[in-house]
C-alpha cells in the first residue's frame, strides 16, 4: 500500500531523550484517507516526511469499534513478492493471508483467518486496533 508519510511521533523510549523503541507514523493512503501506523521495528521514518512509501501492512483485527475500519474482499493466501525487502525479523512469511480493500491490501497471519473463519472471496468488515509495518519499500 502506498503512504505518503505525513507526520513521525516518538513512541517509547528507554529513558534517554531521543531514543525511542517504536514509532507511530501518521500518513495517507493513495485515495487520502488518514492512517495510522505502528513500528515496532523502530526503523526512523523522519527522512521520508511528506514522501511515498510502499508498505506491507498487517491489522490487529477485532469486529467491533473503535478502530481503523478494514472493509474488502479476502482474497485467501498471499504470496509475499520477491520485491519486499527489509522484512520484519519477527514475523512468519508464510501461510499469509490477504484481505483487498479499495485503499490497498491488508495481510493477516493465519491464526486471524482461522479465529473469524474467513472464506476466500467473502466480503469481510473488521476493525483495526492497531496496524503494523510487515515490510517496507521506498519509491
Amino acid at each position: 500500500m502506498k503512504i505518503l508519510i505525513k507526520e513521525v511521533i516518538g513512541g517509547s523510549t528507554n529513558g534517554k531523550p531521543g531514543a525511542f523503541y517504536d514509532y507511530t507514523i501518521k500518513g495517507l493512503t493513495e485515495n487520502s484517507l488518514e492512517i495510522k501506523i505502528f513500528d515496532h521495528e523502530y526503523k526512523d521514518f523522519h527522512k521520508y516526511l511528506n514522501k511515498k512509501i510502499d508498505l506491507l501492512l498487517t491489522p490487529f483485527i477485532d469486529e467491533d469499534p473503535p478502530g481503523f475500519l478494514i472493509e474488502g474482499d479476502f482474497i485467501g493466501k498471499y504470496i509475499v513478492p520477491k520485491k519486499w525487502l527489509d522484512f520484519n525479523k519477527n514475523q512468519e512469511l508464510e501461510g499469509l493471508y490477504c484481505i483487498l480493500t479499495n485503499y490497498g491490501e491488508f495481510i493477516l497471519v493465519e491464526d486471524d483467518v482461522n479465529d473469524f473463519n474467513l472464506k476466500r472471496g467473502e466480503q469481510v468488515k473488521f476493525y483495526a486496533d492497531r496496524i503494523d509495518i510487515l515490510a517496507r519499500q521506498i519509491i
